[in-house]
């Protein structure tokens, strides 16, 4: 059972990172992206692809930790 807390943090983690991205994108202040200069699309995309995994481990990690 306290698999599926965490699993429910990092999912939610994953939900409030792509709500980010796209208001980001919507107001225009996704030009950060087109400023990281030196890497190409690829890279960016596995870097964000990184990030995304590891907030699923933290998740998990912290919703198996019994606190009682």
């Amino acid at each position: 059972m306290e698999i599926l807390t965490g699993l429910g943090i990092a999912l939610l983690a994953v939900v409030g990172i792509i709500i980010l991205l796209l208001v980001m994108i919507t107001l225009d202040t996704g030009a950060w992206w087109k400023d990281l200069k030196g890497f190409t699309r690829k890279q960016k995309v596995i870097a964000f692809t990184l990030l995304i995994v590891v907030w699923l481990a933290l998740g998990l990690f912290i919703g198996t930790i019994d606190i009682s």
